[in-house]
């Protein structure tokens, strides 16, 4: 019983640090600065940070007895801010093989639509899942020690 309780700090851990990176990382998006800094690399490192820190939920949740409700929620949490990361740089680089590709005839159009699906998902539908999974995982949580 002491192994499952180490993995249920660590997932409680990694859970409150992929909320406070993405909070960052929306803060970065939505309330831009001043033109003169240059916050890429900061963004960046913390979008490879989030990854790992995703990938590090999913194996501990994968690995604990949690039960089917939060286990489900917390594995939506992981796999959306790992996808987040997964699916831009996918959708990057099957944006490059489009454009190197055009003169192919229907090959182009294969990564055109593959590019764009991978965009949906990076912009939309993980963002989404995210919230859901940390909204799902509060509320039972909260509800489970009430």
């Amino acid at each position: 019983m002491g192994k499952q309780n180490i993995y249920i700090k660590h997932i409680r851990i990694i859970f409150i640090l992929l909320a406070i990176f993405f909070t960052i990382i929306i803060g970065f998006i939505f309330f831009p600065l001043d033109s003169k800094f240059n916050f890429f690399g900061l963004i960046a490192a913390l979008a490879f940070i989030s990854f790992f820190l995703g990938i590090a939920l999913i194996i501990l949740t994968i690995k604990s007895d949690i039960k089917c409700k939060p286990r489900a929620y917390l594995l939506m949490t992981g796999a959306s801010i790992a996808g987040i990361l997964s699916f831009s740089i996918l959708h990057n680089l099957l944006y490059a093989m489009e454009i190197l590709t055009t003169n192919i005839p229907i090959i182009p159009n294969i990564f055109g639509f593959i590019h764009g699906f991978s965009f949906i998902m990076a912009v939309l539908v993980c963002p989404i899942g995210f919230v859901i999974g940390i909204i799902g995982t509060i509320t039972l949580t909260l509800k489970k020690t009430k």
